[in-house]
């Protein structure tokens, strides 16, 4: 059959676009290196609102009904997150990602794991003589509720990837025990979301123990859904990236994630 050029042109558009917008659920964890010391004065201007596709969510409270933050410049600092969500939205125009930032600066992993071990390294004894029991895993209740809230309010959205900064404040015996830790994390957060598959993109800290950048590359290695934003570079082996560094972290991770983003899938 041939087709008219002025038809040709109308079908253009629609031929060349994805048959359905995909939902997507991305989640964003660790500590400050993600949750941003970097001042805000200093992130540039266009990457200070959020982006129409993006809902974007910052450690909401469950109690309270969701309501999208429309701006990365009202705290005094930021992170990967706004360059990340708008590198994410020019590459992908038609799809809708809800991305929830939820990190606490200087948490350990052993706060994050619910069932983190060797049980040994979950006491200490203090100058006094007592026991002192960590608080393991208290960070992941509130994130498991956090996520299932956001389900409950996208039930659309496709639980897409776990983005992960922390490691700095595991030393020694800790930083040992990052790798098989880390893979319980990982398990847990699938669990919750219930994506076997979810991507696991973990970006390296900017100042850790030789251990736990070796836990990274392990972990990845072996895990085929996962990857590692490397960011040694941008961050000199200093506890936190600039703001500058920051800006290019958050576009390596969109990087990462754009090429693993099924195309209209739902």
């Amino acid at each position: 059959m041939k087709i008219q050029p002025l038809l040709l042109a109308a079908l253009l558009p629609a031929l060349a676009a994805p048959l359905s917008a995909g939902e997507f659920l991305i989640i964003c964890s660790g500590q400050s290196n993600m949750a941003g010391v970097g001042p805000v004065a200093e992130l540039p201007e266009d990457l200070k609102p959020v982006p129409a596709n993006v809902a974007y969510f910052k450690q909401p409270d469950p109690a309270k009904p969701l309501e999208p933050l429309t701006s990365f410049g009202d705290g005094p600092k930021f992170g990967p997150v706004p360059s990340f969500a708008h590198a994410l939205s020019e590459a992908r125009p038609k799809d809708k990602f809800i991305i929830l930032l939820d990190a606490v600066g200087g948490s350990s992993l052993m706060q994050w794991v619910p069932d983190y071990g060797p049980a040994e390294l979950t006491t200490r004894i203090n100058k006094g003589g007592a026991t002192i029991h960590e608080k393991v895993g208290v960070y992941f209740g509130p994130l498991a509720q956090r996520i299932a809230l956001i389900r409950k309010t996208y039930p659309e959205a496709k639980p897409l990837a776990f983005l992960w900064i922390q490691g700095e404040s595991d030393k020694g015996p800790l930083a040992g025990a990052y790798l098989e830790n880390f893979k319980r994390l990982v398990t847990n957060v699938r669990r919750e979301t219930s994506t076997p598959d979810l991507l696991v993109i973990a970006g390296e800290p900017g100042l850790a123990d030789d251990a736990v950048y070796e836990a990274f590359r392990g972990f990845v290695k072996a895990d085929k859904n996962s990857t590692l934003v490397e960011g040694l570079d941008l961050s000199h082996k200093q506890l936190h990236y600039g703001a500058k560094g920051y800006v290019e972290l958050g576009k390596r991770f969109a990087a990462a994630l754009t090429g693993r983003i099924p195309a209209g899938a739902r």
